[in-house]
């Protein structure tokens, strides 16, 4: 008995401690940076071009137009292309602005700046949802928050598709002119890194607003398929009809 328990105060005199559990990483600099693209930088370029030329107060529809020109106009709708998964409410400017800035593109493949700036502002604007997700509770933050997102449709379709292929059902969903909060919750649930899901939406998002482009180029009454209304198509049209 004496030896059993000399034996055991032993194996627990050598056994190493275990390591401490690391301290959780601060998100605080990302989140500031992706609300800066999304939120700040947007206004802040609309109000400059406004005060450069003298306009009054007008509506987001009216300033993106008016800021047409600008070899900036790509980078202000990709922006609002990020602050839209928050707002949910600008996809009708953002269709006519994003198709004004792939039109009026200058050069033969001006219009691919466009299509990444787009890309890019609405993974920086999936960043910053995430980032929100990490510090609100997980999915939870999406259902409380978006509702609406929730109740989608979508949301059963993109829990399918992503079990059976991954990475690339990440990307073909993405790459269709559906909301992207449903992608972002259920790749999340499934364990996908934020490089790996930033990645996927960022090749998705390329695909669609290639496509898009084109249409807007080529065939505006096919932007129906975008969600576009009939109002949005005639402006588009217009603008191509000027543009060829």
């Amino acid at each position: 008995m004496l030896g059993l328990e000399l034996s055991s105060l032993a194996m627990g005199w050598f056994k190493k401690a275990p390591p401490p559990a690391p301290e959780p990483v601060s998100t605080v600099l990302e989140t500031v940076l992706a609300v800066l693209v999304c939120w700040v930088l947007p206004f802040a370029l609309l109000q400059k071009a406004n005060r450069k030329g003298g306009a009054p107060t007008q509506s987001l529809s009216t300033s993106l137009q008016s800021f047409a020109s600008s070899s900036l106009f790509p980078v202000i709708v990709g922006s609002l292309s990020g602050l839209n998964l928050f707002t949910l409410v600008l996809t009708a400017p953002l269709i006519l602005a994003f198709c004004t800035a792939a039109i009026s593109a200058k050069g033969s493949k001006g219009w691919v700046f466009a299509v990444l700036a787009n890309a890019a502002g609405t993974v920086a604007g999936v960043y910053a949802l995430v980032l929100m997700m990490e510090e609100g509770g997980g999915t939870e933050y999406i259902k409380v928050t978006f509702p609406a997102a929730f109740a989608s449709k979508w949301w059963a379709r993109t829990e399918t598709v992503i079990g059976s292929y991954g990475a690339l059902g990440a990307v073909l969903i993405s790459s269709l002119p559906v909301i992207l909060h449903p992608l972002i919750a259920i790749a999340k649930l499934a364990g996908m890194s934020n490089t790996q899901l930033l990645g996927c939406i960022m090749a998705g998002r390329t695909i669609k607003y290639t496509v898009m482009a084109q249409v807007a180029r080529q065939a505006p009454s096919a932007l129906k398929y975008f969600g576009a209304s009939a109002d949005t198509i005639a402006k588009v049209r217009s603008k191509q009809q000027k543009a060829s």
